[in-house]
């Protein structure tokens, strides 16, 4: 048996949109009985006639207002990361191809009826619209999207139509992001030259000079020019030089805060600041590395990876 609402994008049908009276609605139908029943009493035709007229105009409300759903077409569209804290921003579009201008439309999650959280509009004929729907934060992880409730009162809110929309797909939030740094440590790079390494040599001015084999592993300011110049590499090394790094080690035990999730935070605070600086740095967290290779990176690829890691840490 075919669900009466199908997940995913949806075009609103007979059988998906429901209808029942507001409560003005109801009030409207007592208000109508009472004039039955005080014109069956007194025998009014003038009564009888004003009572159902307002039947009548009530009744076409309630087949408009449940025309003003059909045929519109909702569509949730993929999420984008968001940090914790921070409120979720739903992309969806709306299209109209009916010949009906559909008015008041009423988008917001299910169960929440807050303007906060809510989005309204019309649709003009043949038109197609992209909102964005604002949900309320949510903790880290990784979460199903909410049910969506699309709904309309329109004309006279007497009665009050309404659908919903299974989404598909899933929102990842990030730790949020506080300070201060943990303690970062250096990675040694391959070939590095540090104080170990220093050879015994010195040049003229008396600097320390060590013989290497790839100019990647030298900077311009430490290249032994007269060596070069003579198809020697070398490299000079000052004695105020620091160790040369391939990147920072982050790790849960390089946090400087007590809490699993004060933790997770303080590591997110420290990948946004390697990758705002271009400083490459792997990854340890519950006894895996990021990147496997255990090379330090920056590129931005790493980054989402190590973001997502931290978003489903258990």
């Amino acid at each position: 048996m075919m669900p009466r609402i199908a997940a995913g994008a949806h075009t609103l049908g007979k059988r998906s949109v429901f209808i029942l009276p507001t409560r003005q609605g109801v009030y409207l139908a007592f208000f109508l009985l009472a004039m039955l029943l005080s014109c069956i009493n007194y025998n009014l035709s003038l009564g009888y006639m004003l009572t159902f007229f307002v039947f009548s105009v009530a009744l076409g409300a309630m087949h408009r207002t449940h025309q003003n759903l059909l045929g519109v077409r909702i569509e949730v569209l993929p999420v984008d990361a968001v940090f914790a804290g921070a409120a979720v921003n739903l992309p969806f579009t709306l299209e109209n191809p009916s010949a009906l201008v559909k008015h008041a439309l009423l988008i917001a999650p299910r169960g929440d009826k807050t303007a906060l959280h809510a989005y309204q509009c019309s649709l003009p004929i043949k038109a197609k619209a992209n909102p964005r729907l604002s949900l309320a934060p949510l903790p880290r992880g990784i979460h199903r999207l909410p049910t969506l409730e699309i709904s309309s009162h329109y004309p006279l809110g007497l009665w009050r139509a309404w659908s919903y929309v299974f989404p598909l797909g899933t929102v990842t939030v990030y730790p949020e992001p506080k300070s201060p740094l943990p303690q970062l440590q250096a990675l040694p790079q391959q070939h590095s030259i540090t104080a170990v390494h220093i050879a015994s040599t010195r040049d003229a001015q008396g600097d320390a000079v060590s013989h290497i084999e790839n100019a990647a592993f030298a900077t311009a300011r430490s290249i032994h020019w007269p060596a070069l110049a003579k198809g020697q590499l070398a490299q000079r090394i000052l004695e105020n030089d620091s160790p040369i790094t391939q990147g920072v080690l982050l790790s849960l035990a390089g946090c400087t805060v007590a809490g699993i999730e004060a933790q997770l935070s303080q590591l997110c605070f420290a990948i946004q600041h390697c990758d705002a600086n271009g400083v490459p740095f792997v990854m340890q967290l519950g006894g895996m590395n990021y990147p496997s290779s255990e090379q330090a990176s920056s590129a931005p690829a790493h980054v989402q990876q190590c973001l997502q890691a931290l978003a489903t840490y258990e």
